[in-house]
């Protein structure tokens, strides 16, 4: 269960290396940092399943989840 109702979109341009990935986790922990004026830090992290073209996470600090998609376009 997602314990945020309100929907952010954000885009962060990445390529799927996986030195890129890691650094595309912590972009990604910065701008829902910003954008939620808190402090956020993945500690837990799920892919999701049920599309074939885009991958999808499902990130958490423990607190607060969040999902995430990301466009296969992006790369």
């Amino acid at each position: 269960m997602l314990t945020r109702s309100r929907r952010y979109r954000s885009v962060i341009r990445h390529d799927r290396t996986s030195e890129s990935m890691n650094d595309f986790w912590i972009a990604l922990e910065q701008r829902i940092g910003a954008v939620t004026g808190q402090p956020f830090a993945i500690r837990q992290r799920h892919p999701v399943g049920g599309g074939c073209i885009h991958q999808a996470w499902r990130v958490s600090d423990r607190d607060r989840e969040y999902f995430v998609k990301l466009d296969g376009a992006a790369s």
